[in-house]
């Protein structure tokens, strides 16, 4: 059984959390509204889990991010940002 790997075109603009699942790097950091590059510092220094996956592209491998991991750290940055 493969891990479902959502879309952000598959996604409503308007929905406040990401369905179950997972999601690309790019698409992460599109939804977060930050960088590709913020998104895999905060996978290297831990503060944000991800799953590295076999791709067919050039590098081989790629990360994705369980949705429920990432709904928790948005709500953990805009909590934080707030103060």
């Amino acid at each position: 059984m493969g891990i479902r790997i959502w879309r952000l075109e598959d996604i409503p603009e308007d929905a406040g959390e990401l369905p179950e699942g997972f999601v690309s790097l790019a698409d992460a950091a599109k939804w977060l509204g930050v960088s590709p590059e913020a998104v895999r510092k905060a996978i290297r220094s831990g503060r944000l889990p991800a799953q590295r996956e076999r791709s067919s592209g050039k590098q081989g491998w790629r990360y994705v991010i369980r949705t429920t991991d990432l709904n928790l750290w948005k709500r953990r940055v805009r909590r934080d940002s707030a103060r």
